[in-house]
């Protein structure tokens, strides 16, 4: 996946995104305010589990759901971490996201490693 930064504008403002493939499961979101990319405002992290992806036998038989980040799920997760975990001159650290196993809410990383222990 070729990472490249992309601009959007939700409320009046304007963010610059990006999207890595961290490994094969799991895709990290990157949102700046523009103009302040010395750390990013928000990393939002989404597993993308695919257990059939190393078994040949199923995976003949699967089609791949290929996942793709939109400036639509950009402009909800800007509008949902700002709502729940404050915009970005709220904040003087970075916040490190995740998306809920659901796919239904966003935790932060340290309360997702919580549940899985």
């Amino acid at each position: 996946m070729n990472s490249r930064t992309r601009l959007i504008t939700v409320n009046d403002i304007r963010y610059v995104w990006l999207v890595d493939e961290v490994e094969w499961n799991l895709l990290r979101l990157k949102v700046w305010r523009e103009g302040e990319k010395r750390a990013p405002w928000f990393t939002l992290d989404r597993d993308m589990n695919i257990p059939w992806r190393f078994s040949p036998e199923i995976a003949a038989t699967t089609p791949d759901t290929p996942f793709s980040v939109t400036p639509k799920l950009v402009a909800e997760a800007i509008r949902q971490v700002g709502l729940q975990f404050g915009f970005s001159d709220e904040n003087s650290k970075a916040l490190n996201l995740c998306v809920s196993s659901d796919g239904n809410s966003i935790l932060p990383l340290s309360e997702l490693t919580l549940q899985k222990s």
